[in-house]
């Protein structure tokens, strides 16, 4: 294998493990503030709503490219949850905004919080070059 090769394979499998550190973290998280897993559409929603900071039920759904039946009913699961609200009423219910709570905010908090603790935890046998050599290819990424 070439060094290309041998470094996209080794950058694929950072993904994979990245992917599931992510999952796992969420999910402490879930369990610490009493949530049960979301379902990966309402993860997409709520991921959808966090970026946007607020959006209406058709913006959701156009840029996440899913149906409004599918965003609405989702949106309805993450008010239930608390982890969604509504924004000021609108003339008409399909310009209804939403938002992420701040139980989303506690979620993401935990989250990289543990990020954090990992993180350090790996780096902390590495050499100040590495750990310099690393932050430069982060950077370049």
């Amino acid at each position: 294998m070439s060094q290309p090769d041998a470094l996209v394979a080794a950058l694929t499998e950072l993904t994979e493990v990245m992917a599931a550190l992510s999952t796992r973290l969420r999910r402490e998280a879930e369990v610490r503030l009493g949530q049960e897993p979301l379902a990966p559409a309402h993860r997409a929603i709520l991921a959808g709503l966090t970026t946007n900071g607020q959006a209406t039920v058709a913006e959701l759904a156009d840029s996440l490219s899913l149906t409004t039946s599918v965003v609405r009913a989702g949106m309805a699961e993450l008010e239930r949850r608390g982890l969604a609200s509504r924004g000021p009423a609108a003339e008409r219910p399909m310009h209804q905004s939403y938002r992420a709570t701040e139980l989303v905010g506690r979620l993401r908090e935990l989250v990289r919080d543990r990020a954090g603790y990992h993180f350090g935890y790996a780096l902390a046998p590495m050499s100040p070059t590495d750990v310099s050599a690393l932050e430069q290819a982060t950077e370049a990424l």
